[in-house]
């Protein structure tokens, strides 16, 4: 299925840019800049940091997206990185199938019925919402290195009422990523919170990113809500990024990079606050 998927987005997105090419060329940023942070940006989503917030930290900086792009241009960059991700991590990691398709499902779900809303949602709200998330997710893996969120669980299946827990958990997720606010670190809180082995997060995470995402994608395509020359490469050289970060993946000392995120979660989200804050100053 997640096969079937990127060959089909692969086409679509494809389109997309061939009928907009002479865009492709036009536009900033230069392209070497943003190939690079692509391999840099799904290297670390490969060990478990949110591409989400990596790019965002990178992107708004830069000003290489507009605030009104960013969610869709997160989203379309990351689909097929995701689908590879999915592949890897759902082949070496056991779980249950049928806790770990209903979990997916569910954050697809989340993704289809909420992107309509988004693409119509004003700038301000829409970094208000960044903000947000990026404080929620530095929070969740702030609380995870400081062992305030268990981690030590065994199970791989999920029943009962821990079962439509972690559904309707997904389908929140699955709907902010269209906002641009990752599901890494939330699926893997979620994770720790069930009982679930910890290892369950990733072919979770990235199996619902890759199905979700592309769910939501899609549309933002069909808007063109979405920087296309940035998601084309990024997208292109982040493949790149997920083939070393499988290769690495066991040897790689991920706690580091992970303190490292957390000051760049609440730097990026503090600047974002800051920013509205002036704005609405100004307009007053």
């Amino acid at each position: 299925m997640l096969l079937l998927v990127g060959i089909l987005y692969a086409g679509y997105l494809g389109r997309d840019l061939w009928r907009h090419r002479q865009e492709l060329k036009s536009t900033t940023p230069a392209s070497g800049w943003v190939a690079i942070s692509g391999v840099f940006i799904f290297l670390l989503s490969t060990l478990g940091v949110s591409d989400f917030a990596v790019s965002t930290a990178i992107y708004s900086p830069t000003k290489w997206v507009t605030m009104k792009q960013l969610p869709g241009t997160l989203n379309v960059q990351g689909v097929l990185p995701f689908v590879m991700m999915g592949i890897g991590f759902t082949g070496v990691v056991k779980v249950a199938p049928v806790t770990l398709i209903l979990l997916v499902g569910a954050q697809v779900v989340g993704a289809i019925l909420s992107p309509r809303l988004v693409v119509k949602l004003p700038e301000r709200t829409i970094k208000w919402w960044i903000a947000c998330g990026l404080v929620v997710a530095g929070g969740f893996i702030l609380a995870s290195r400081l062992h305030l969120i268990a981690g030590n669980g065994t199970a791989t299946e999920l029943t009962g009422g821990k079962l439509l827990i972690g559904c309707l958990l997904q389908m929140v997720y699955g709907a902010l990523n269209n906002i641009g606010i990752g599901s890494y670190a939330l699926t893997t809180a979620t994770v720790y919170a069930l009982g679930l082995n910890p290892l369950v997060a990733f072919p979770v995470m990235m199996s619902g990113s890759a199905l979700s995402v592309a769910a939501g994608s899609s549309m933002f395509i069909h808007y063109g809500d979405y920087n296309r020359k940035v998601a084309a490469v990024a997208t292109s050289f982040g493949l790149l990024g997920v083939l070393l970060g499988l290769v690495v993946f066991a040897h790689f000392n991920v706690a580091i990079v992970t303190w490292i995120v957390i000051g760049v979660l609440f730097y990026t989200a503090g600047n974002l606050f800051y920013g509205l804050v002036q704005q609405r100053r100004v307009e007053k």
